[in-house]
């Protein structure tokens, strides 16, 4: 290589693998990372021979058979560690298990291979490379053995959307669209069909399958994505198309390299949990448009792309229908008598899912999650990967590294949960709501809660208590874990995002911003999680403990004030302020409420702990009226004892201006998908009658009126339970819940995902498939007493006649 030949691009890696290289007994690995230049143009950077690599301790060293180099680096607990290489991954994997089955501990052993070399060089999905390119068979240019270092670089990158369709008889495909977009602005539009010539521009007709299949994997290489995405495109559209080549016999050449890609079924690991199902592509990602919507900040009744598309986007599909067998029959009449529609059909999905990606930015979120941690595109949403990726760069950078998973394990075991503090049920005027700003990220800031900092635990000290002296070296939380006050990574971490967050906030980049925030939050999680390295109970059960004490400490502060504190829950308050009070008085109140007590608690976590307070409690807002419900009675609760619900409440907002503003529901049966809508129409008319002060007069009138629709059939379009079928229904053995029953008396082919059904007179039935009256007894009992009796209690209403089926007819 020569200065002449060499050049300095900027890229971003799409895909990272290490591979096994060598013939004729010659044993080697590789490591390709493969992705997308600024420029557009397309990039493998191969660095060979590479050799995987682990840690084991010096200690160890004259028990190792593998090469062993000694290294500046040590445990967490302080001995040095010797860097063991292996030809092969397969090699490492199976050095780790010699040794550990020797009991002789090894560090990072189980990371994956593609990802140590990104942590060692700080490389966050985008990177410089600097080297001499040669053209490539797959990719634009090869650079072999350049020097690669990490670059800021927000990446745009080809974007291709697939759907396809099949005849669900046979599962031979039928058609498939594509669109998609790529840097340069092309627009990929259109439908390969297998059938007789249709004419229509964006329709390309084949033969056979055969045909389309083959003409299928040229046009992705052609196209030449670095994202293929889809609805269900994994778990459907890849595993028939995988299974249909292979029929076949052709070629699933769609990668960016000689290697064919790979359909990855869904497995179980040892520990019983679903691994989703892959597509293994290098040099290109697949990721599934259906699984993104679960990590955006919007929410939705149901993930079917209709669904989703009808609340995005205000339109939805071509073809709708009750049910699928129904949506089958007019799909396969449609594919016979107008095939144009048909493509159209096919095209429309595959347009859909990139404009819903576009409107919600779950892509542009995936991509910058990404670029702040490091992670992959395809482990982009993993909490445990995505944590190991941060945390062990930021070991590395202080000379140390981090444990295989199992080795130096940290104490397990259950955690406690966020405080609460006991609702009290009841209907209220002028509530003020205050919540700690990210509570969690905030007390493991503030108390330097880390991995690397925990140094044992002691004794705890409960709600209340003063904590013991402070001491010089480490500071004691709640659960009587130690933290050094000298050695710790997470608060750092914390702190680059948090201001990072601010920074995003102050520029309106919300994407940014709210990745910054879900990264944080996630930290929690992954300290109590038994599949992160680095988790214990003493780590997660310190910062729950402290969040506990904290919001317990918060209260009574509210009580000395001579406040009374209705409900609390993990790290927010509602506050009872005064009865007739001014609303715009009320918000100037809440605020100042808010900077005294932050003050007040600065103040305690200094003289207490001898350290700067990061928590902070905000006033959210005011509630001109705050319904708290009680428990419904059953089982287990004593008579006349009257318990708040917690995690559920209704209030109505007040605005800037002190005018009423938005009636807010949370955690109650009128926003649950496991409730009928009748019953959660009731709620929220009960919920609105009583806020706006209607009288008693009203609300019974207006419950008789329901009673009575009921009755008369008017809300049976309104009386469906839906619920999600999490495994075949042979699974279900010991008990078949009404949903079980009602897919039962479903095709083989509807029994999954969401199963709607009525109770009838006969049971659980799917409405589609009703043979038995609707049996209104149960909706009365089960949906609207439930509803109507806590409120009733509260404004006093006697409800025994109201319920009361011997005498319901007087009423009317």
């Amino acid at each position: 290589m020569t200065d002449a030949d060499e050049i300095t691009v900027r890229g971003f890696v799409v895909h990272s693998l290490v591979q096994a290289t060598g013939r004729g007994g010659q044993r080697g690995s590789r490591l390709a990372l493969l992705g997308r230049l600024d420029d557009g143009r397309t990039f493998a950077a191969v660095i060979a021979p590479y050799r995987p690599f682990f840690f084991a301790r010096a200690s160890d060293a004259s028990a190792l058979s593998a090469a062993a180099e000694a290294t500046s680096r040590r445990t967490m607990d302080g001995e040095e560690v010797v860097r063991v290489e292996c030809e092969t991954v397969a090699d490492l994997r199976q050095t780790d298990r010699d040794l550990r089955a020797r009991a002789i501990r090894t560090y990072e052993a189980d990371l994956s291979p593609a990802d140590a070399p990104l942590i060692e060089r700080h490389v966050h999905g985008s990177l410089s490379i600097t080297g001499t390119p040669s053209p490539g068979h797959h990719v634009d240019l090869v650079f072999m053995n350049p020097l690669i270092e990490s670059a800021d670089w927000d990446p745009e990158l080809s974007v291709l959307s697939l759907d396809i369709e099949t005849d669900p008889r046979t599962e031979e495909i039928l058609a498939v669209s594509l669109v998609g977009v790529n840097p340069h602005g092309e627009a990929t539009d259109e439908v390969l069909f297998s059938g007789p010539a249709v004419a229509h521009p964006q329709v390309r007709s084949f033969e056979n399958e055969a045909e389309l299949l083959t003409s299928l994997v040229d046009r992705i290489a052609e196209i030449d994505p670095d994202i293929i995405t889809g609805w269900n495109v994994i778990d459907f559209d890849f595993g028939v198309i995988s299974r249909r080549l292979q029929h076949h016999r052709i070629a699933f050449a769609i990668a960016r390299s000689a290697e064919p890609a790979q359909f990855l079924g869904a497995t179980q690991d040892a520990g019983g949990n679903r691994q989703n199902a892959a597509v293994s592509c290098q040099g290109r990602q697949v990721i599934d448009a259906l699984r993104l919507v679960r990590y955006g900040p919007e929410r939705f009744d149901d993930r079917k792309l209709g669904s989703v598309a009808q609340a995005v986007l205000g339109e939805t599909k071509t073809v709708e229908a009750e049910t699928s067998a129904e949506k089958i029959r007019t799909l396969l009449a449609l594919y016979r008598d107008d095939p144009v529609s048909f493509c159209e059909y096919c095209r429309k999905d595959a347009e859909l899912v990139l404009r819903i990606l576009d409107s919600t930015g779950l892509l542009d979120l995936t991509i910058k999650r990404c670029r702040l941690i490091g992670i992959g595109l395809n482990r982009a949403w993993t909490s445990i990967p995505a944590f190991d990726f941060l945390y062990l760069e930021a070991m590395h950078d202080r000379g140390l590294v981090g444990p295989t998973l199992g080795v130096d394990r940290l104490p397990q075991g259950e955690v406690p949960g966020g405080a609460i503090i006991k609702p009290q049920p009841g209907l209220f005027a002028n509530v003020l709501v205050f919540d700690f700003k990210s509570l969690y990220p905030s007390i493991i800031r503030t108390f330097g809660i880390d991995p690397v900092g925990y140094l044992d635990t002691e004794e705890g000290y409960p709600e209340g208590a003063d904590p013991p002296a402070a001491e010089p070296d480490s500071i004691t939380a709640p659960n009587g874990a130690r933290f050094s006050r000298r050695e710790s990574i997470l608060p750092d971490l914390i702190d680059r995002f948090w201001e990072n967050r601010d920074e995003a906030k102050r520029r309106g980049d919300d994407v940014a911003s709210y990745v910054y925030k879900i990264i944080m939050n996630s930290f929690y999680g992954v300290l109590g999680a038994s599949g992160c390295r680095f988790a214990g109970a003493p780590l997660a059960g310190a910062i729950t403990g402290f969040g506990q004490y904290i919001l317990h400490w918060a209260k009574d502060r509210f009580t000395e004030q001579g406040m009374r504190v209705l409900y609390g829950d993990t790290d927010s308050l509602f506050v009872l302020a005064e009865e007739e009070a001014d609303p715009v008085q009320l918000l100037a109140r809440g605020a100042d409420l808010a900077r005294s007590l932050n003050e007040t608690l600065a103040a305690f976590v200094t003289n207490a702990y001898g350290v700067e307070s990061r928590l902070e409690l905000e006033f959210e807002k005011v509630y001109r009226r705050f319904y708290l419900p009680r428990i419904r009675h059953g089982a287990g609760m004593p008579a006349g004892e009257v318990r708040g619900r917690a995690k559920g409440y209704a209030g109505l907002t007040v605005a800037a201006d002190g005018s009423d503003a938005d009636v807010e529901i949370k955690g109650m049966e009128a926003i649950r998908s496991d409730w009928t809508r009748a019953a959660a129409e009731l709620q929220r008319e009960l919920i609105d009658l009583v806020f706006a002060d209607a009288g008693t007069d009203r609300v019974v009138g207006h419950i008789r009126e329901k009673i009575r629709a009921l009755r008369d059939g008017a809300l049976d379009d309104r009386l469906v339970y839906s619920r999600r079928l999490r495994k075949s229904i042979d699974s279900y053995t010991s008990s078949r819940p009404p949903h079980v029953q009602a897919a039962s008396l479903l095709p083989p082919d509807e029994r999954e995902g969401m199963i709607d059904y009525i109770i009838t007179t006969g049971g659980p039935q799917p409405p589609s498939r009703r043979t038995s009256p609707i049996d209104h007894d149960h909706y009365l009992g089960r949906q609207i007493r439930p509803i109507a009796e806590p409120i009733c209690e509260i404004l006093g209403i006697q409800t025994g006649e109201l319920f009361d089926p011997s005498q319901q007819l007087s009423l009317f």
